[in-house]
């Protein structure tokens, strides 16, 4: 849920980062987004965080986080797993 309501939160500076570079705003669907949460849950530095929900591993959440054009902005102080290691 803190994965969707921070992607909502941040949809604004998102659209205007994607205009900035010309590109398409990607489309996700409810499969993608739980591949990436799958992905990022399952990283040795969010691994550690109290979960509610549990899901399988998946081998796609890392091709589909680079596919979508996500890891060419958030790298460094932007990467998700720096920024979801704050969360309860």
């Amino acid at each position: 849920m803190v994965l969707a309501q921070e992607m909502w939160n941040h949809g604004a500076q998102m659209r205007e980062a994607f205009a900035k570079r010309k590109l398409a705003r990607p489309q996700i669907t409810a499969q993608e987004l739980t591949d990436m949460l799958v992905y990022l849950q399952n990283l040795p530095e969010t691994r550690h965080l109290a979960t509610n929900f549990a899901f399988p591993p998946s081998d796609s959440g890392d091709a589909l986080f680079q596919s979508k054009g996500c890891s060419g902005c958030h790298t460094g102080k932007l990467a998700l797993e720096g920024l979801l290691r704050t969360r309860p």
